[in-house]
């Protein structure tokens, strides 16, 4: 599996999970089984960006990407998931601004503060705290398989547990529902981990390039203006 074929998973577990918030029942069944499957996309996309960090010719283009395909995506976001924060393209802005900090800062206590202001400063941001925090882990774990495998790892925990906590906040949920929601929940980065780690051979696709390098800049936001309209005539 190369890099855009993997991309492309991430796009269509990412998809899912919109759909899920955009167009159906909160908490329905198929809503909860379209969401799980999303969980998919958050952690691969950070690890492919980390990656991406280390081979990119300019990080302030992939920046300035990374900005303008937000700040598209920002209302056709808010419209079709009903969320009052920023969306994942700022969460990955982040994460590239977290790693350039990392580089370019060498005091140790400066490099801790900066690190845990962007990191909260994620916090307004889908995904936020763990995604920018997951960037930090698998770019200093460098290229060590075992390391980087394990980093995933335990990612993918945080993961379950954080969605463990939020369950835990309702009076609703007993103690199997918030362990079947940890568990359920991390079922996605567990196979977004075995797609990285076992089947991604770590090139580049060699057909379309051009294409591939900006397909998913312009899905993000037409997917969701898509998503969007069809909430908007639903209601």
């Amino acid at each position: 599996m190369n890099r855009e074929q993997l991309k492309m998973l991430a796009i269509v577990a990412m998809t899912c999970n919109h759909a899920a918030y955009a167009l159906l029942p909160a908490g329905s069944v198929y809503a909860r089984i379209l969401i799980y499957i999303g969980y998919f996309t958050a952690p691969v996309m950070c690890r492919l960006l980390v990656d991406g960090y280390r081979y990119t010719r300019s990080k302030k283009k992939y920046a300035l990407r990374l900005l303008i395909t937000g700040a598209a995506a920002q209302l056709p976001y808010m419209r079709a998931l009903g969320l009052l924060q920023l969306n994942f393209m700022f969460t990955l802005l982040v994460c590239l601004l977290l790693l350039m900090i990392l580089d370019a800062v060498r005091d140790p206590l400066g490099r801790i503060a900066a690190a845990a202001a962007l990191i909260g400063l994620s916090t307004f941001c889908d995904w936020g705290g763990i995604i920018p925090a997951a960037a930090a882990l698998f770019y200093l774990v460098g290229e060590n398989r075992k390391k980087q495998i394990q980093a995933y790892a335990a990612v993918t925990i945080l993961h379950g547990i954080s969605q463990m906590l939020v369950r835990a906040e309702s009076p609703l949920f007993s103690l199997t529902d918030i362990l079947a929601e940890g568990l359920f929940s991390m079922i996605g980065p567990a196979l977004g981990g075995i797609c990285l780690y076992v089947l991604y051979n770590g090139r580049r696709s060699e057909r379309f390039p051009r294409f591939h390098k900006w397909f998913f800049y312009l899905y993000y936001p037409a997917h969701l203006a898509v998503l969007a309209l069809l909430r908007l005539s639903l209601s």
